[in-house]
């Protein structure tokens, strides 16, 4: 069964704070929840009248959209490496948290419950907080060779990832995937199909 969650809309220049987006989706549904606590039907009737009038009040006005939770993950994972701070604290309190609307247990964390795989293979491993820590599996393009031997890697994907240390990675005919790790103090680092080595990036694209 698809997960679906409610999200503030973000508009370009009048996105707020992801804890306002969080409260006003987290609100929205509890309200409608709420209303299973009546005892009197005809209460319980008038509770979730009123509030999915004023959820669907608010759907069409577009302060909250309805999204699938697979269209966030797929946001969230273009967007590793990118320092997309505020949409990363949105999207990630959408994996910490379960679902109002299909829990009856609290889960396990993400950690405890491996690693995603996508459609197209890529596992996705995230902390407890959701956060993408790692991307194994990647598809590369192409990589070149620039100044003093460090290395610019082209993902199928579109993404550039440009070598930032010295670390010495031998070049030998095509490297077909990729692993990318997030480290400490926001470091990416990566290794070539499964090498040993692993060496400092940085997204440019």
């Amino acid at each position: 069964m698809t997960r679906i969650i409610i999200a503030i809309t973000l508009s370009l220049g009048l996105l707020p704070s992801a804890s306002f987006a969080q409260e006003l989706g987290s609100k929205s549904i509890e309200a409608v929840l709420a209303c299973q606590s009546h005892t009197d039907p005809q209460a319980r009737l008038a509770c979730q009248d009123t509030a999915i009038a004023a959820l669907g009040q608010a759907y069409q006005g577009g302060q909250i959209a309805i999204v699938e939770r697979a269209q966030v993950a797929e946001a969230q994972r273009d967007g590793f490496g990118l320092n997309l701070s505020g949409l990363s604290r949105l999207t990630n309190s959408i994996f910490a948290q379960r679902s109002a609307l299909d829990a009856t247990s609290p889960p396990p964390s993400p950690s405890a419950q491996g690693p995603e795989v996508d459609a197209d293979g890529v596992s996705v491993d995230r902390d407890n907080d959701g956060e993408i820590r790692g991307l194994t599996g990647l598809q590369v393009d192409h990589v070149r060779e620039g100044a003093r031997g460090k290395l610019e890697i082209h993902l199928t994907n579109g993404q550039i990832w440009q070598q930032k240390d010295n670390t010495y990675v031998r070049v030998i005919g095509e490297y077909e995937t990729a692993e990318i790790e997030r480290r400490s103090l926001g470091a990416y680092y990566m290794r070539l199909n499964n090498q040993s080595r692993f060496f400092r990036v940085e997204r440019e694209h």
